[in-house]
């Protein structure tokens, strides 16, 4: 579910990965059911931190279902082609949530280095 308190007005569909085959091959056990949001049953408990940051972009509601039905029809694709669809689906997401951690780390080691310059121990700065 990737809607915030803010945005759930905006935010309409959920996807949902479930295990609909666990005899199946590890690879074909996941499917992927769409879910309108306001489908009887759905309840946003709380808004869980990513990476320690709560800024609103950062949030993943914690759903919780209970009792909630949708048509067969809402299954995405075939039954457990899900995993399949999420690898194809995120790997944009990676390439953008590693992005952000290299550049919190070059800030870090900009921060670093302009300290190091400022420091000194011994009759020497540290970074020398």
């Amino acid at each position: 579910m990737f809607c915030h308190e803010r945005s759930q007005a905006k935010c309409v569909l959920l996807i949902l990965v479930g295990v609909t085959d666990p005899t199946a091959l590890k690879s074909q056990h996941q499917s992927l059911v769409l879910i309108p949001r306001y489908t009887p049953g759905i309840d946003v408990v709380v808004n869980l931190p990513v990476f320690d940051h709560m800024s609103e972009p950062n949030l993943h509601p914690e759903p919780v279902f209970t009792n909630v039905r949708v048509p067969a029809s809402n299954l995405l694709r075939e039954e457990g082609e899900g995993f399949a669809i999420g690898q194809a689906w995120l790997g944009p997401a990676w390439l953008h949530h590693c992005s952000r951690a290299i550049g919190e780390c070059e800030v870090l080691i900009s921060l670093m280095v302009t300290s190091s310059q400022s420091r000194s121990t011994f009759g020497k700065r540290v970074d020398e």
